[in-house]
């Protein structure tokens, strides 16, 4: 990992860079257990993959910086008018572990509304542990699930749930989730995927496994 972009990235707690606008957020079912609201990141160092399911969330320059008083007031907002029970929110990628800082802040005012969080990242466990980072180290600390690993095309497999290819793991990191409330969940809620639509004609996707697939369902609703 370039540690200058973890150093510059890292200190910033409240200002989280995404690839995506804020009128996105809502529950879905596809990223994680319950129903959760899904954040992406942007920028990636890893690019551990050349068949990324987002690469428009690479560049580092992409996105728009958010203030984290404001993600987190619109947080609350999807979360008083949502029709069913928010479980948690889930942070993919871009790679999370690039904004530690930040991420984990979020994460810490998710679970002060009781909510479940769950981490994506193109790096192991043991990867993410081995870099010493008191930065990556803290935002594990504030993670009750992560699903590790690059996608990996010879692993593919479309049975998963959650995510792409076997070799990518789902991990537990606190006592938020037993090992038989994952299992559980994921039998439930099998494989599926959102659209959403904004008021001007806008198109986000969520849940897809694959770019070609997310590329097909943008292709016919447009």
């Amino acid at each position: 990992m370039d540690r200058n972009v973890e150093h510059d990235e890292g200190r910033q707690s409240g200002i989280l860079r995404l690839g995506h606008e804020l009128w996105t957020l809502r529950p879905t079912l596809h990223n994680g257990p319950g129903w959760r609201i899904p954040l992406w990141v942007q920028g990636c160092s890893l690019r551990c993959t050349t068949t990324c399911l987002n690469p428009q969330f690479l560049e580092q320059g992409g996105g728009t910086s958010y203030d984290m008083g404001e993600i987190v007031a619109h947080l609350d907002r999807v979360l008083a008018r949502a029709s069913e029970m928010v479980e948690g929110i889930t942070v993919l990628g871009g790679e999370p572990t690039d904004q530690p800082l930040a991420v984990a802040a979020l994460f810490k005012a998710a679970r002060a509304r009781g909510l479940s969080t769950m981490l994506y990242s193109g790096a192991t466990l043991e990867e993410l542990r081995a870099r010493r980072s008191s930065a990556v180290d803290g935002l594990l600390a504030v993670a009750d699930l992560l699903v590790d690993g690059a996608f990996l095309p010879r692993e593919f497999d479309r049975t998963l749930v959650w995510r792409g290819s076997r070799n990518q793991r789902i991990l537990r990191l606190s006592d938020r989730y037993s090992a038989d409330d994952i299992e559980a969940a994921l039998a439930e809620q099998g494989r599926g995927f959102s659209i959403l639509l904004s008021p001007d004609g806008r198109i986000s996707v969520s849940g897809l496994q694959t770019r070609r697939g997310a590329s097909l369902i943008e292709k016919q609703m447009r």
